[in-house]
């Protein structure tokens, strides 16, 4: 049984680490331009990504992305 807890313990500091990182990402304003290599054929489906400027300022957006279609919606 202490075996057990010890490994939960283990796994939830490992995880708490990781998120825990995660917040130290810097913000830029300025990104680098996207290059304009294309997506493997082989990719296919739709992601659906949420963009925004700041939280609960009316700038929010949808977007959809066609992997076999290569199209973007908004």
């Amino acid at each position: 049984m202490k075996s057990k807890s010890l490994v939960v313990s283990l796994v939830a500091g490992l995880a708490l680490t990781l998120c825990g990182n995660a917040a130290d990402a810097a913000c830029i304003s300025n990104p680098p331009a996207q290059s304009n290599a294309s997506f493997p054929s082989a990719l296919t489906g739709k992601l659906v990504y949420h963009s925004y400027v700041s939280y609960g300022d009316g700038t929010s957006q949808l977007f959809l992305y066609d992997f076999s279609a290569r199209t973007l919606t908004q």
